[in-house]
């Protein structure tokens, strides 16, 4: 788009004219009513707090709040690259569909370019449809039937759910439920009683904890939730509504649902009870021998659904305790164990149905899955891209990527992501050599930690290995009910076989999840991954021209090589290993004075109207993403063929992201990336490439003074 152009949206912006700003509306009046309209106008507030700003002469305007006031009005009325790169680029694609713009401020919109599970759909259904005829593509096939066959998700059969359902429901006291619900376990791999049960993977090797387990809350006080309120009867009417979907006569459903609202509201006072009595919730292990309840001995209960826990005597700690921890939440767990007695069945029967629907919703009637996510049917449930790659690509991932990788396109990609790992490698070698700030000890350190770094890419790894793909599959059954049980099992059964064994490379990567759009640093292996999910989510890097390429595969490789020398990364050796001492104290505290420009050009960087953020909280990220985009730079430049004005503006198209103001502040704000043009343009005004190639003078809103540019690499 032009460098300046006002009245883009709709039409509705005031006129734009010359100021002594530049590139903004000097009607304030206009500009401040056409703001105000749209919820973007932030009061200006003195020490007791009373607006101090007006339109109408009678207050004076500071030059701070109109500066930020302009900011504002850029990012919705036309903006220059110069004031706002990363709008000013991606304008068409925020402003100009009407059902985009921002969001409504009440919604939970979220978009963004940096990964899509909707191409990450596109692109797999793509590459199945061109596999050859044999076993995995079979499976694949039966399974995607399966994910889409509604006519076996009826209410009273649910692919084979119903019976088990019905089995728990009808247990005529607590000790009966305790013996089906351990037959769930056993069979699913997971225990329905509590939220989640799940491998430690951070202790593993470690002989305390081999596994959590998390109780049902809530974030009702007694006096909200008891019986009669309206939130003790919502809840019960949603839940009766889900049990009559299931197959349930309406007046199990509704003793079913009636115990859910009793026993909610019962741990609800026992856990306020708890804390006026100063308990704190925390990670606590689970005793072996004592009873909880009426009847439940927990050591006793895990043996009984299958795990014995293999030398075991080895894990416990003292005073009878088993290997197995509250992740969270232990004030809620103590209330859940020992409320376990035939006062409140109905309620853990209910408890257990809802875990195990939320487990399998995707195999649920769309009644059901219209309950509890808001879907207007299970097809549109089943085709959301989110939802098929979480649950239909991850169960066939193997036996896709199996084939995958006999093609010419996986061969094509996975060395071009290798080789890129080298370039990067390559130019950040040159960075630390020349790096005045670091001594020669602490250059032979980063330079060993480079040499030893590995890469994987995709399933190949840069060490020869490939990571295994021959895992059991288990998408051969008829209905996506028992494929997904199979699945849960054998997930299980594969942690469980690996509790208390020191991990090894290749088994803890290649046990992801692959079809995650995601690339990452492991500091702990040295490792740096893309998945099968980062490349399908761009649709593949084999054919992307030079400048494409370096905004969206370059830059990534540089960023996540670049949390080996993050604020984190710098405290582990070649190895892996954590040592705070890896670096001299003096190479530490040169290193910190580095970061201080990608300080001061990040700290307070407004994302959208009033919502900031301290560059503290994305340091790690914002270090990695100004590395990285030096050392993707330093290989444009390397490249006669590479355009920088078109590398930074296909930058900015590959990190692009909107959201509304309720999403952000509920799901981004704490999120350690930054967000939108919050990352972009804080990032790009570092670099004199960006500053020289647009001519950005003092006088416009990505200028950064000098002395602040450049990140760690700077020399």
């Amino acid at each position: 788009m032009p460098n300046h152009q006002g009245q883009r949206l709709y039409n509705a912006a005031p006129a734009i004219a010359e100021s002594f700003y530049g590139h903004i509306p000097a009607n304030t009046v206009l500009a401040y009513e056409w703001l105000n309209g749209r919820g973007l106008y932030t009061p200006e507030k003195n020490a007791s707090g009373e607006d101090v700003t007006s339109f109408n002469g009678s207050k004076a305007v500071s030059d701070s709040f109109m500066k930020t006031y302009y900011n504002r009005l850029h990012s919705y009325c036309g903006v220059s690259k110069l004031d706002d790169f990363a709008t000013s680029e991606d304008y068409d694609y925020y402003f100009e569909d009407s059902s985009r713009v921002a969001g409504k401020s009440d919604s939970l919109t979220y978009e963004t370019e940096i990964v899509s599970y909707a191409n990450i759909a596109q692109w797999f259904q793509a590459h199945l449809l061109s596999m050859p005829d044999g076993t995995h593509k079979d499976n694949l096939f039966n399974f995607y039937k399966s994910y889409n066959n509604d006519s076996v998700k009826v209410k009273g059969n649910l692919g084979g759910f119903y019976t088990r359902f019905k089995e728990i429901a009808d247990a005529s006291s607590i000790s009966a439920f305790l013996t089906l619900d351990e037959s769930l376990f056993a069979e699913q791999g997971f225990d329905p009683l509590f939220k989640t049960f799940e491998g430690d993977s951070d202790h593993i090797d470690v002989k305390t904890v081999l596994c959590s387990i998390d109780p049902y809350t809530s974030s009702y006080s007694s006096a909200d939730y008891a019986a009669g309120t309206q939130n003790y009867l919502s809840d019960v009417a949603t839940k009766e509504y889900i049990f009559e979907n299931l197959g349930f006569e309406n007046a199990e459903a509704i003793a079913l649902a009636t115990g859910y609202g009793d026993l909610t509201a019962k741990l609800i006072v026992d856990h306020e009870t708890a804390v006026a009595a100063g308990k704190k919730d925390e990670k606590v292990f689970l005793k072996k021998g004592v009873t909880y309840g009426s009847s439940l001995m927990m050591g006793k209960h895990f043996e009984n659904a299958g795990y014995t826990f293999a030398n075991q005597s080895s894990y416990l700690t003292d005073g009878g305790y088993l290997p197995i921890e509250w992740k969270r939440n232990s004030l809620w767990g103590e209330a859940m164990l020992n409320n376990l007695s035939d006062t409140y069945l109905a309620g853990y029967k209910a408890y257990v149905l809802m875990s195990e629907v939320n487990a399998f919703a995707y195999a649920m009637p769309a009644s059901i899955v219209a309950a509890l996510f808001g879907s207007a049917s299970t097809s549109a449930y089943a085709t959301d891209p989110a939802n098929f790659v979480s649950k239909l690509v991850s169960a066939v991932e193997n036996d896709f990527l199996a084939e995958y990788v006999k093609t010419d396109d996986y061969t094509k990609n996975y060395q071009l992501i290798l080789s890129s790992l080298e370039k990067i490698k390559s130019v950040l070698s040159v960075r630390i050599k020349n790096a005045k700030w670091l001594s020669d000890d602490g250059k032979a350190k980063m330079q060993k930690k480079i040499d030893k770094m590995k890469g994987t890419a995709i399933v190949n790894c840069s060490d020869g290995t490939q990571w295994d793909l021959t895992n059991p599959t288990y998408a051969s059954t008829n209905t996506l009910a028992q494929n997904a049980l199979l699945g849960s099992k054998i997930r299980y059964a594969d942690w469980m076989n690996a509790l208390g064994q020191q991990p090894k490379d290749e088994a803890f990567f290649s046990s992801l999840q692959k079809f995650t759009p995601n690339a990452f640093y492991d500091p702990a292996h040295n490792h740096m991954v893309i998945l099968a999910g980062y490349l399908a989510s761009h649709g593949g890097f084999a054919d992307m021209k030079i400048n494409q390429l370096g905004a969206e595969l370059y830059w990534a490789v540089g960023h996540e090589v670049s949390h080996g020398f993050d604020t984190t990364g710098v405290n582990y050796d070649e190895n892996g290993v954590y040592n705070e001492a890896w670096l001299s104290t003096a190479d530490h505290e040169a290193f910190i004075a580095k970061t201080a420009g990608i300080t001061s050009s990040y700290d307070d960087y407004e994302v959208m109207p009033g919502l900031s953020r301290k560059a503290a909280v994305t340091m790690s990220e914002d270090i990695a993403d100004v590395s990285g985009l030096r050392l993707a730079l330093d290989l444009m430049l390397g490249d006669s063929s590479s355009d920088i004005k078109a590398f930074f503006e296909a930058s900015a198209h590959a990190y692009r992201s909107t959201t509304s103001r309720l999403f952000y502040t509920l799901a981004l704000a704490a999120d350690p990336h930054s967000f939108g043009n919050g990352r972009i343009n804080p990032c790009f005004r570092l670099f004199d490439e960006f500053i020289n190639a647009y001519g950005v003078t003092a006088r416009d809103g990505m200028w950064l003074d000098p002395s602040f540019r450049g990140g760690v690499w700077s020399d």
